[in-house]
């Protein structure tokens, strides 16, 4: 969720998108030390319960995260309440070469096409409306005002 960073609203964070979907999804934000414990990690416990398809932590990015993994977290968010998305990539990943994301021409097809199918499932499926980050920091300092 967005928040103000300064007590004069001068400077607006919003934060990428991540969170949990699968059946458990609930746990993920109270089991988050299972995605960030190098133990968990060594046991493999992340995998096997995304391969379960009972938590998986994904980002809202087409870097390193499939179009079906998107439109899952965006449905698990949307579900927990969340209406506001925050899609992001490294700008250099339009070229190849420049990121471990993008190192070929198919590799930016696929990205842009991940990236493609991500905003359309977010339009079409889910009736969501694209919007600038101008915007969303008007549209909050206009709510910050009204309280």
């Amino acid at each position: 969720m967005p928040h103000w960073l300064d007590e004069g609203a001068g400077l607006l964070e919003v934060p990428l998108s991540v969170g949990y979907f699968g059946a458990m999804a609930g746990l993920g934000g109270r089991a988050a030390w299972l995605f960030d414990n190098a133990r968990a990690e060594a046991l493999h416990l992340p995998g096997i319960l995304a391969r379960a398809g009972l938590v998986s932590r994904a980002r809202l990015t087409p870097e390193g995260v499939s179009a079906a993994d998107q439109c899952r977290l965006l449905e698990a968010m949307a579900a927990q309440g969340h209406r506001l998305f925050s899609l992001t990539y490294h700008s250099p990943s339009l070229e190849p070469g420049h990121t471990p994301y993008v190192r070929t021409e198919a590799d930016l097809d696929r990205l842009l096409a991940r990236l493609e199918t991500v905003l359309a499932f977010f339009r079409d499926r889910m009736g969501g409306c694209f919007t600038t980050l101008s915007q969303v920091r008007r549209d909050f300092a206009e709510k910050r005002a009204a309280a």
